[in-house]
């Protein structure tokens, strides 16, 4: 019995029974305690070190030191293999809580790509099998390392195109420097980068089109990060005009003009710069940033657009609208403004006022016809209110903003309406912004020429109160409907309405 007591495979055998349970419920109440909290990515390892690592340790154990078996035995090489097999896995899962924040990102934070660290992975498993294979089995691998060679050699010239888009693939996941989501141009395709993966790259075009590059195409060409992950683009704008009209009112004109676009950001604000005098006009651009990526060329169509219905409306033409070998004769510098009577027959045509066309030719002596494009801001409010407009094609709404991005639509003006606000004979500024709904067409008459024929034109004058009475209130109404906190600025009584309608 002594002799037994005194055996060191005995001794071995008691000390792992003790030991062995011992681990496990120390490692179970080291579990419960990271079951929750920032140490809840520790279960995964945890579980590998007590379901497989100690069990296959106490395995290795048993045959070695207690069954007293050598390391050439079958058993015990089995027994190698599976307790480093394990040993390995509980690594990598220790690894990547640790250092790469695998599972709730507890670990370091790191800009190394997932596809490399499975190359990794892959690598060091690689390496770690060999040496298990090497010796746990005493298998001589310097023969297989030599085929390996050989073979890799000419894998690598059979699939060299591949290789290099999946190498390619690699670089570009590894730098980050372009990421899924960016808005690009390459291989003289732009649009979204919708996928990156090991061999090709991905680009959605605007016309929805999804264009494939092998990696290794992309790698050799310029890519561009349009925007540089703002969200917004620099773009510009290229327009012509005749020499005869001052810079200063064309650069004017064409801020103004991109102002009202919605898709040019207002900061930063567009610039408009004079670039070159040319042969036979001034070369003038516009520098904008598109609200997004995506809208640059619409935000240049809706500029160059716009402007064109600008330069209608202040006389402003484009040089080749008129210029025939260097010449420029006076009567091809655009059609000539219509006559008064002209004016005054439009007015009546369209039913704007109640009046032969005869009564209306000194109301329209100083009169333009106006065209604005649809969107297009017709009156700002707050401006000044110098001009009275007779729609005579087309709509326009009053809008009161209703918030961030969204308007509250007040009144209507169609075809046969004046846009004219009572705000006229009291402060003389605009009360609302008024819109173009469609492409609108009006004839403009100082506002003190119709306040002129008011003064002679009684019956007018009451009729006009009353429209613009009820205009007005229809407006208080809508606003104070949308936001009942808000307070009416206070409506003139009639009489005094009436007195400040005639004061010239």
């Amino acid at each position: 019995m002594s002799e037994l007591m005194t055996a060191s495979w005995f001794l071995w055998g008691l000390g792992l029974l003790a030991v062995f349970p011992s681990a496990i419920i120390g490692i179970n109440e080291l579990a419960e305690i990271t079951r929750t909290g920032r140490w809840s990515a520790y279960a995964n390892p945890l579980s590998w070190l007590r379901n497989a690592v100690l069990p296959l340790l106490f395995i290795d154990l048993l045959l070695r030191l207690v069954a007293g078996y050598d390391s050439t035995h079958l058993a015990v090489r089995i027994a190698d293999t599976a307790f480093w097999v394990v040993i390995i896995n509980f690594a990598l899962a220790a690894t990547n809580v640790a250092y790469f924040g695998d599972g709730d990102g507890t670990g370091v934070t790191t800009r190394v790509p997932k596809l490399l660290l499975d190359l990794a992975r892959i690598f060091l498993v690689l390496v770690a099998t060999s040496i298990i294979v090497s010796t746990v089995w005493g298998v001589d691998l310097g023969s297989l390392l030599t085929a390996l060679g050989v073979g890799s050699l000419v894998i690598g010239l059979a699939l060299q195109d591949t290789l290099g888009s999946v190498f390619s693939g690699i670089a570009m996941l590894s730098t980050r420097q372009v990421r899924v989501g960016d808005y690009v141009s390459a291989g003289g395709e732009e649009g979204v980068l919708t996928n990156m993966n090991w061999r090709t790259v991905t680009i959605r075009t605007g016309t929805g089109d999804d264009v494939v590059f092998p990696n290794s195409v992309v790698s050799r060409e310029k890519v561009t990060v349009i925007g540089a992950g703002s969200g917004k683009r620099m773009a510009s704008a290229d327009v012509l005009v005749a020499y005869d009209h001052p810079p200063e009112t064309v650069l004017a004109l064409m801020v103004e003009t991109a102002r009202q676009i919605p898709s040019i950001a207002t900061d930063p604000a567009p610039v408009a710069r004079l670039t070159s005098y040319d042969a036979f006009a001034i070369h003038y651009t516009l520098s904008f940033t598109a609200t997004e990526i995506g809208k640059a060329s619409l935000a240049k169509h809706e500029f160059l657009s716009t402007f064109w219905y600008a330069c209608e409306r202040e006389g402003i033409v484009f040089p080749g609208r008129y210029h025939v070998d260097h010449a420029i004769p006076p009567e091809r510098r655009g059609a000539p403004p219509p006559s008064a009577d002209a004016l005054a027959h439009e007015i009546e045509t369209s039913g704007a006022l109640p009046r032969p066309a005869a009564a209306l030719a000194s109301l329209t002596a100083r009169g333009q016809r106006r065209t604005y494009r649809g969107g297009e801001i017709v009156m700002r409010h707050g401006a000044p209110l110098e001009s009275v407009l007779f729609v005579t094609h087309g709509r326009a709404s009053a809008v009161h903003p209703a918030g961030p991005d969204s308007k509250l639509d007040l009144d209507e003006f169609a075809t046969g309406q004046i846009i004219l606000f009572k705000s006229a004979f009291r402060s003389g500024t605009v009360p609302y912004t008024v819109e173009a709904r469609e492409t609108l067409t009006c004839v403009a008459v100082p506002l003190a020429d119709f306040k002129t024929l008011l003064a002679t034109d009684l019956a007018l004058a009451r009729e006009l109160e009353r429209t613009l009475s009820a205009r007005d209130a229809r407006a208080v109404k809508a606003i104070q409907s949308s936001d009942p906190g808000s307070d009416d600025a206070g409506i003139p009584d009639r009489e005094r309405y009436l007195k400040d309608m005639f004061r010239s």
